[in-house]
């Protein structure tokens, strides 16, 4: 009973665990209006509903809600019918190291068996052998973490073979994914829910992962302690418990983490140096802008080469290709030309079309961003000389700020919304299709809404308008690190007391709301049974509990924590030689982002539905363009905005002005020219993992394959001997038989 929150049935005791999913459904009263009630929902009838799920052979119970509103439906579905569904959508399994071992060393039909010298003991951590490419780097030990699509047959001939964990195949999120697609497959076999469309009419009030108390307690020991440092996150158990997809985000956040602790101590020593010279302009600040520059760049590359390794051992390194299609995805049934199946076609002409028409919004609302951030200025610039008096208070000041302000949060909801519907248009097949090219879009708006104004202080607010609108003291530096500084503290703190503070507003609204219904109804539980029930439900994490928690949408709210700290990735980069302490306050607030991700995860929200994914999509080109960017950025404030060079040049103005333009080509070229350097010198893949791969092609196509050895014996049987021909003739005397 300790391993699970409910009751230890036949179905616990055979299979060690119990209810996966919970599908709410409301419940209407015997006199209700039958036109006030969802249209499908005399269709999808809780009967017709619980009998769908049991024909794709998983079991149900129906519990009623204390406030007698709402029934909640349980499924789960014993081993062998997840296998199964496994088996249809070729999932992968990892497999079991010392059987497939044993399996190459005994060999089959057509091919001889192998050994590997070096190849350590179950568990050890001693290296394999040297690598086969000539280095002598550790390999991972030869048969760990080899994945392949699971096959029934294949489980049957070898039972051993999948790993199991530690008694089944199956882990706590694969169970989830494999039941929610039995739930929504309309083919043979499955239930034909489409989930997310019943949940949008009304017809289910919600479909969840139930969360597990026991497993959940070990995540939040791991995630939540604020001495555990961030290279030492418990990644495994995320992945174990939430899936790859939540996981990999915390892979990378603890990446990027620990990459910023170089970064911060860099430049506290510049902001010392700052202080010291008492000038923005001090001596340090050049050389911390290129160690920025270089740090970009294998901040990256060794973000890419963890990202691959990691999909290695998940067994995610094939995610985007076998991926399934999204339910949204709509196109003509053709068979295909390769399989001969029925496949969903859609026109690429079609797609063109619409990826145009998105371009061409997307342009259109960069341009408005800019039309309104110039009035903005131009605001600015009205309000200097004609100040805005109400009650003896000029709040001229203040109102281009305010109007900044604003435009951001109006153009940040409607461009979300278009977004939103142009990636929707575009009819992408799977959903990693669907996420980068979000992202590309999202981020396009972002940059130039949150960017612009730094631009525009950094390089462009002293050359225009009256002296007075102009940067105080003509230290345009001192304004930007100013203005970058408050930009950076106020994402700090509105943003993760909003992260959290929101989502514990509304489960406390949730929770008033339900009690007083119950009330209401006359089903209020006595004051004494309310509070012991309330701590045994907080201990037990109760299904009806759960289920007024908050929504977690792995796409939606990942997406948000990914713009949230790829936007502040440019705060820490763009600008640094104007702020060097903005590193130290991106690894502040990172390290603080750990711990409020995981509280939100694991205290505040329902358990996401697990998602495998192989990489961080978009999201890494759009940091290497912010790289790359940092270097023109920071070039210029060094070259023109900064008084670094003003004590080298002489002349007139023009003269100045080509000299430090001169230098800035050479400056940021020679950094651009560093980077690239060091992405090809540094690997995307490890030799180790690379190779880790290719074994696991190779041992899946003798195995599960039976693919033959190369036989040159039986090639070289084919070759028929020819006669020597040992006379030397002369070019005359040459036989005609030779002529061509």
């Amino acid at each position: 009973a300790a391993q699970s929150q409910f009751e230890v049935d036949e179905f616990f005791k055979a299979n060690r665990y119990s209810w996966d999913v919970a599908l709410v459904l409301p419940v209407y009263a015997a006199d209700a209006d039958a036109k006030k009630m969802p249209k499908r929902a005399a269709i999808f009838s809780h009967q017709r509903i619980a009998e769908s799920i049991a024909a794709a052979g998983c079991e149900t119970r129906f519990v009623l809600s204390d406030e007698n509103d709402k029934v909640f439906l349980y499924v789960r579905a014993d081993e062998r019918r997840l296998l199964t569904e496994m088996d249809r959508i070729d999932a992968a399994a990892e497999l079991d190291p010392d059987v497939l071992r044993e399996l190459m060393r005994q060999g089959g039909p057509g091919w001889q068996g192998l050994t590997y010298p070096g190849d350590p003991a179950p568990g050890s951590k001693a290296p394999g052998e040297l690598g086969e490419r000539g280095d002598a780097a550790s390999l991972f030990p030869p048969f760990d973490y080899i994945y392949a699509d699971f096959n029934s047959e294949v489980d049957a001939k070898w039972p051993d073979l999948y790993k199991r964990q530690p008694r089944s195949i199956l882990k706590s999120p694969d169970r989830i994914k494999l039941l929610l697609s039995i739930l929504r497959y309309p083919g043979a076999g499955g239930a034909n829910l489409p989930l997310d469309k019943l949940q949008h009419e009304g017809v289910l009030l919600h479909a969840f992962p139930i969360h597990t108390a026991h497993e959940l307690e070990l995540v939040k020991s791991g995630i939540m302690s604020l001495a555990r440092m961030p290279w030492s996150i418990p990644h495994d158990e995320i992945r174990d418990y939430f899936g790859e997809k939540v996981a990999l985000y915390f892979v990378w956040l603890s990446h990027f983490t620990t990459w910023l602790f170089a970064a911060a101590i860099m430049g506290t020593i510049t902001w010392i140096d700052v202080v010291a010279e008492d000038s923005y302009s001090a001596t340090l600040v050049p050389f911390f802008c290129v160690f920025m520059a270089l740090w970009a760049v294998l901040f990256q590359e060794f973000w890419k080469r963890k990202e691959s390794t990691r999909a290695m051992k998940w067994g995610m390194s094939d995610f985007e290709r076998i991926e399934q299609e999204r339910v949204e995805f709509v196109g003509d049934k053709v068979l295909s030309p390769v399989t001969r199946e029925p496949v969903k076609y859609y026109p690429p002409l079609q797609e063109q079309k619409a990826r145009a028409a998105a371009y061409l919004t997307i342009s259109g609302c960069v341009i408005v961003v800019v039309a309104v951030l110039a009035a903005i200025f131009v605001l600015k610039f009205f309000t200097v000389e004609n100040p805005v008096n109400i009650g003896g208070l000029n709040i001229a000041p203040f109102l281009p700020g305010l109007a900044n302000a604003i435009q951001i949060q109006i153009m940040d909801m409607i461009y979300s919304h278009i977004a939103k519907r142009l990636t929707d248009a575009e009819n992408h097949r799977t959903q990693t299709q669907y996420e980068d090219n979000l992202i590309g879009k999202t981020f396009a708006f972002q940059c130039v809404n949150s960017y612009a104004s730094l631009v525009y202080i950094a390089f462009f607010k002293d050359h225009f308008g009256d002296t007075a609108a102009r940067c105080i003291d003509r230290d345009c530096l001192a304004e930007l690190s100013s203005v970058l500084g408050t930009i950076l503290i106020v994402r700090l703190l509105v943003g993760n007391i909003q992260e959290i503070g929101v989502p514990m507003l509304m489960n406390w609204w949730r929770a008033r709301k339900a009690r007083k219904a119950a009330e209401a109804e006359g089903n209020a539980p006595s004051p004494s049974r309310s509070r012991s029930q309330d701590k045994e439900e907080a201990h037990s994490m109760s299904v009806a509990r759960q289920f007024t928690l908050q929504d977690y949408d792995v796409f939606e709210d990942q997406f948000d924590d990914y713009l949230e700290l790829v936007i502040q990735y440019g705060y820490a980069t763009l600008f640094v030689a104007a702020f060097p302490l903005a590193p130290v306050l991106s690894f502040v607030n990172n390290w603080i982002e750990i711990r409020v991700d995981g509280f939100k995860l694991c205290y505040l929200s329902k358990r996401p539905e697990p998602r495998g994914a192989q990489d961080i999509g978009t999201w890494q080109t759009i940091l290497d363009f912010i790289g790359v960017m940092a270097v023109i950025t920071n070039a210029g404030i060094i070259c023109f905005t900064g008084d670094f060079l003003d004590d080298v040049f002489e002349g007139s103005d023009a003269e100045q002005l080509s000299s430090r333009f001169l230098i800035f080509l050479a400056f940021e070229h020679a950094l651009l020219m560093l980077q690239f350097l060091l992405s090809v010198f540094v690997e995307d893949v490890p030799d180790r993992t690379q190779i880790q791969l290719e074994r696991a092609e190779f041992y899946k196509s003798k195995v599960i394959q039976n693919v033959a050895d190369d036989n040159d014996e039986a090639l070289a049987d084919n070759v028929s001997a020819r006669p020597v021909d040992l006379v030397v003739y002369r070019e005359a005397e040459a036989p005609d038989e030779n002529l061509v």
